[in-house]
């Protein structure tokens, strides 16, 4: 019998499937409105020239994430440089919902989230 981390280890991961700054929404993509996991975050290079910027995980409160109160489970900040992929496991639950927020500069830059 396998050993659980947690409550959360009998749901399957799931993935944002790729989050670019391209497909941002007001700078911030819910991926979740209910609380769960937050087990990875993985980035990567879209292209030879990324742009600096911030790239912000959000345990996603609706009346205030625009705002700047949501409370931040991760934050990355990206600089020009050329970079090999990372992945970053945290492990940490949420209790509001899930969002993932950039900021206006950064482009070229994928954001993988891995979460139940």
């Amino acid at each position: 019998m396998a050993m659980k981390f947690s409550e959360y280890d009998t749901y399957a991961l799931k993935s944002s499937g790729g989050l670019s700054t391209y497909a941002s929404n007001g700078g911030v993509n819910v991926l979740k409105t209910v609380p769960g996991f937050l087990h990875s975050v993985t980035i990567s290079q879209l292209d030879a020239a990324p742009t600096a910027g911030d790239i912000t995980i959000y345990d996603f409160d609706n009346t205030s994430i625009y705002a700047g109160g949501s409370s931040v489970l991760f934050r990355h900040s990206q600089t020009t440089a050329v970079f090999m992929p990372i992945t970053v496991t945290l492990d940490v639950p949420f209790s509001n919902g899930l969002a993932v927020g950039f900021t206006n500069a950064i482009k070229d830059v994928n954001v993988l989230v891995s979460f139940k």
